[in-house]
């Protein structure tokens, strides 16, 4: 009889192998062309310059390559996966045009009283700020200054986030980010960069469910440790460093487009190991490109003013109505996807129907299906639940 000393192990070989096929791990199969290696100097660069306590000077003069390469011109919607050698890697390059203008699309993604995770909405469960440096004591009016700005300016602060299901491993994590965010001119461009290193391992990875393919961002976030795919519910996950570097940049001949072009790396997996390849980072990038133009490009994207009207209103309300509305709600994803495949039948007759599940969720837990079912119906994607409670306590007044 085996001992469980040898169960264990031929579990953990089955484990990597199970892993290993829900990830696809094939590397250097992605991507037709690579990275160029000499971007890497001008990565180096910003990765070092995005750490928490740095004070020397913003120096334009270092990106000099890293510009080149994300100035030339390349296929709509073009996604580079890594290149072997790269200091970061797995790496990933995504790049996508908005039909906005800059000044436009800093109103919602960098505004004070705005949720920073509103033009994230299928890819983050939430995010808030934490705090910022000493020289701010809150986001400055952005989109005015961008355009005003002689010399770069710098803004730091503290962010945490929560991501939504990961599509392969049904995982969700939480963690802290140090933003950097930096405004500058670079010939005829006006260029505005948002970066975010990781700091410090995530929290261990929980079970998420994806109940439509993403198309809806209808997600169940069950609060139990573990990947959702079959065979890995004991499995301790993290993520354990990232790196997103994302550019803005809008061309002083095309005030109404603006160039999209992101640098992601992340290393996560379990017992140490990473699991992570270049593949699965450019298809959450491919997947972001899709979800912000859908918001920010929406003829029924509400204005500035009217979003942070109803976050007003969503931070004001008690805990109580604020649980009422998410129990509303997991009622009626259950309705709507009670009896599809996707759908964790059993936790939730555990989890929510007979225990409370729905008490032990924090504010910023509670307030995120607020703020997700409310966007949605501005943007007329049709939420699966608008219950009385959230139309009656949220109609905005006029700005």
């Amino acid at each position: 009889m085996q001992s469980w000393r040898q169960f264990r192990g031929r579990m953990f070989q089955a484990a990597l192998v199970c892993l290993a096929g829900i990830l696809c791990l094939t590397p250097g199969t992605w991507a037709a062309e690579q990275l160029p290696a000499n971007i890497d100097g001008g990565l180096g660069y910003l990765y070092e310059f995005a750490e928490s306590g740095t004070t020397t000077p913003f120096e334009v003069k270092r990106l000099a390559k890293l510009m080149t390469f994300i100035l030339t011109p390349k296929d709509e919607g073009v996604s580079i996966a890594g290149r072997s050698g790269a200091f970061l890697e797995p790496l990933a390059y995504h790049e996508f045009a908005v039909s906005r203008s800059l000044p436009f699309i800093l109103k919602y993604a960098h505004q004070s009283g705005i949720p920073p995770h509103l033009l994230t909405l299928g890819t983050l469960r939430y995010a808030y700020w934490k705090g910022f440096d000493d020289r701010y004591p809150d986001l400055p009016n952005v989109s005015e200054r961008i355009l005003q700005a002689k010399s770069p300016f710098v803004i730091r602060g503290w962010e945490h986030e929560v991501i939504a299901p990961d599509p392969s491993s049904g995982a969700y994590y939480g963690y802290d980010v140090y933003r950097t965010l930096i405004g500058f001119r670079y010939g005829k461009y006006t260029i505005w960069m948002s970066m975010a290193r990781q700091q410090n391992q995530s929290d261990v990875g929980r079970k998420g469910y994806v109940l439509d393919e993403e198309n809806a961002w209808h997600y169940i976030y069950s609060g139990e440790k573990g990947i959702t795919k079959t065979g890995l519910g004991w499995v301790d996950s993290y993520m354990y460093k990232g790196f997103t570097c994302s550019f803005y940049i809008q061309a002083d001949d095309t005030p109404d487009q603006v160039k999209v072009a992101i640098f992601k790396w992340l290393r996560a997996g379990w017992n140490g190991m990473n699991f992570v390849r270049d593949k699965h980072i450019r298809d959450g990038l491919q997947r972001f490109g899709a979800i912000m133009r859908r918001i920010i490009e929406s003829p029924n994207l509400p204005p500035p003013a009217q979003i942070q009207s109803v976050w007003r209103r969503i931070d004001g309300l008690p805990l109580d109505q604020l649980r009422q509305i998410n129990r509303d709600y997991l009622l009626a994803l259950e309705k709507h996807y009670g009896k599809k495949r996707a759908f964790p039948r059993r936790w939730f007759k555990k989890q929510v129907l007979k225990s409370d599940y729905v008490d032990q969720l924090t504010r910023p837990q509670l307030e995120a299906v607020v703020f997700l079912e409310y966007m949605k119906a501005a943007l007329g994607m049709s939420p699966v639940t608008a219950p009385e409670i959230l139309l009656s306590y949220l109609k905005p007044t006029e700005p």
